[in-house]
């Protein structure tokens, strides 16, 4: 679910903007509830989209154990009710108008030396009273030399949409695309991508129907495309080099809860195998309602999927490390086992520091989302990939 969540970095914008009443007259922290609790239904003609898809030195962390899904109803996928709209593509590629809305890539490159480089782009909608914020983040893991560099742009100037497809910008930096063939661009001080992607998978809707609550009572929706095809431009110290590779695109929208208010932070992992199957899953941690809450999606080669629930699966953190920026301690590799399809996996870091913290106003801001690898089984059978992780809410309060 999330990536999720990067919902955190967005209220720390609106408290910024929210504090500047001198040039901008916005609610400030009343403003954080009034997105969290005003929703407009998303929906709009067109086909829907349900029908045609199946269904270092590491330390050991203290307490480190299982980690349980939720009680009953907690992650449960929504009932089709007057609340739930079907997800319909390409309709539903365009942004709507409820209060919090992304669109989130990440992937996993090489060049032409087999140098390997992950990237992150995200833009978020973000709807205050009658302006709408537009948040950016970009990055770049460059596992050639070791080393990761973010940046973040704002503005509140909403792009017109296309006939199809959409279309969604922050100054120069934009994602675009239409039934699974996206267009993203982005640049910062030494790196900057031009990147043609296309999906080689069906769409997933996640939670089952691509609909559930997020401490809220009011939908969620959620769909990605799990394996698309990158091909493009990754200019690395001003030097263009042609680059393929896979990526990863969520895009999410409607009304949640309060991070940091109604949950403390979430984990989220996407696991692309090498024999062409997927695993995304989620934890939301201490939520006031539930407590601790997980779910997921295994994606079959074929493209089915299988939704996860309570009790299907055990994830395990297997070290710590503490970022030298900001003291936050993070949970270091992960164990995940799936009994009943018969999956377990070891998920490694492939670099410690790949934590975002530059012009992060608020603490609850910061968040480490990087590149890993990944070594397992399926039935028995050894297999490897790629993952990236996200995991908010453990910057010291």
């Amino acid at each position: 679910m999330k990536r999720y969540f990067l919902f955190f970095l967005v209220l720390s914008f609106v408290h910024f903007f929210g504090n500047c009443a001198s040039t901008i007259s916005l609610e400030g922290a009343t403003g954080r509830e009034s997105v969290a609790e005003h929703a407009t239904d998303a929906g709009g003609g067109g086909e829907t989209v349900s029908e045609e898809v199946n269904k270092h030195e590491n330390t050991p962390e203290k307490g480190t154990a299982e980690l349980l899904s939720p009680e009953k109803g907690a992650t449960e996928r929504l009932p089709e009710s007057s609340l739930v709209k079907p997800i319909q593509l390409p309709q539903d590629e365009a942004p709507h108008n409820d209060p919090v809305e992304w669109w989130y890539y990440t992937g996993i490159l090489k060049d032409a030396q087999s140098n390997e480089y992950g990237f992150q782009l995200v833009i978020f909608q973000l709807d205050i009273g009658t302006l709408t914020l537009f948040l950016s983040q970009f990055a770049v893991t460059d596992l050639a030399t070791k080393s990761f560099h973010h940046e973040s742009k704002t503005a509140f100037t909403k792009t017109p949409q296309p006939k199809t497809g959409f279309k969604v910008a922050v100054g120069d930096w934009f994602v675009e695309g239409h039934k699974g063939k996206d267009h993203l661009k982005a640049s910062m001080n030494g790196y900057a991508i031009d990147f043609q992607l296309e999906t080689t998978k069906p769409v997933v809707l996640q939670y089952g129907n691509g609909s559930m609550t997020l401490a809220s009572n009011k939908p969620f929706y959620y769909y990605s495309y799990t394996r698309m095809k990158v091909t493009g431009t990754l200019k690395v110290k001003d030097k263009p080099l042609q680059v393929t590779g896979l990526a990863w695109m969520d895009h999410q929208w409607g009304t949640m809860g309060r991070p940091g208010v109604d949950f403390e932070g979430w984990d989220w992992y996407s696991l692309r195998l090498d024999n062409k199957t997927e695993l995304m899953l989620f934890l939301v941690r201490n939520s006031k309602k539930v407590g601790d809450f997980v779910g997921g999606t295994f994606i079959r080669k074929d493209g089915s999927t299988v939704e996860l629930k309570k009790g299907d699966f055990i994830l395990k953190a297997t070290g710590q490390w503490k970022s030298p920026h900001t003291k936050a301690v993070y949970p270091y590799g992960w164990t995940i086992e799936i009994p009943s399809l018969k999956l377990k996996y070891t998920v490694s870091p492939l670099l410690e520091d790949q934590e975002v913290y530059k012009k992060v106003r608020d603490k609850a801001s910061i968040y480490w989302e990087g590149v890993c690898q990944v070594k397992g089984t399926e039935a028995g059978q050894r297999v490897t990939g790629k993952a990236y992780v996200e995991l908010t809410g453990y910057a010291p309060k």
